[in-house]
């Protein structure tokens, strides 16, 4: 199958890995000394998609953690002070799809409505706080 290039913003530290070893994997460790004091926000989140990502993906036996990719180059987080925007080439049947509206919710503990009556309360409740 033909490759596909993605881009991924990641720590500087990933680059000197990649030159080191050749490939990279995310681990707790590196998430707990980029994020520091606010890691446990995110790997609790990061835990549950880990846990709840269907079984037909094919996880490295070594990685704890999906890399986020981004499938446009404008989609990418921006660059920021000890990081790297790297654009890659893989195979698509690497890369799990995630909705990422869903996923940001889920990130910044949004509350997510039970059913479509919920979303229309909750929705009424925002409008009218504004």
């Amino acid at each position: 199958m033909d490759k596909i290039t993605i881009w991924t913003k990641q720590n500087e530290n990933v680059v000197k890995e990649l030159e080191r070893t050749g490939r990279y994997t995310a681990k707790k460790e590196y998430i707990l000394k980029d994020l520091d004091r606010h890691a446990y926000l995110v790997l609790e989140v990061y835990d549950w998609l880990v846990k709840n990502t269907p079984n037909t993906f094919r996880k490295p036996y070594d990685a704890e953690y999906p890399i986020w990719v981004s499938l446009k180059k404008e989609a990418t987080m921006l660059p920021s002070a000890g990081t790297v925007i790297l654009e890659l080439k893989l195979d698509p049947s690497l890369i799990t799809m995630i909705n990422i509206d869903k996923w940001g919710t889920i990130l910044n503990y949004s509350y997510i409505p039970k059913d479509k009556q919920d979303a229309e309360i909750t929705d009424n409740f925002w409008n009218n706080m504004v």
